[in-house]
């Protein structure tokens, strides 16, 4: 699907790049996005569970908190706080993370 935005130009005459629009209800350009709920229109039939929010993770971007591996050290996290909560012990201290060997999966 498409979503507004604000976006630099480039002035054709000049080839000067020009700002976007400061205000943000001047939309000016759209930009196509992917999201996997876009795909059930195409499928046959779809699954889905309801998760709690400390579950729940966005990723939108290949680096910074909203990516793959971000989402993937809150899951560890969380998983590991689950082993906890069960009443396990670890043998150390140590937080589990996305690195090979240290996941607690």
């Amino acid at each position: 699907h498409s979503v507004n935005g604000r976006y630099p130009t480039v002035d054709l005459a000049t080839g000067r790049q020009l700002p976007a629009p400061e205000h943000p209800a001047e939309p000016n350009g759209k930009h196509l996005v992917h999201w996997l709920g876009d795909l059930v229109e195409s499928c046959d039939s779809v699954n889905g569970f309801s998760v709690g929010r400390e579950e729940y993770v966005v990723i939108k971007s290949e680096t910074g908190p909203l990516s793959i591996e971000a989402a993937l050290t809150k899951m560890v996290a969380l998983h590991q706080q689950w082993v906890l909560d069960a009443g396990a012990v670890f043998t150390s201290d140590t937080k589990a993370t996305t690195l090979v060997g240290m996941q607690c999966e």
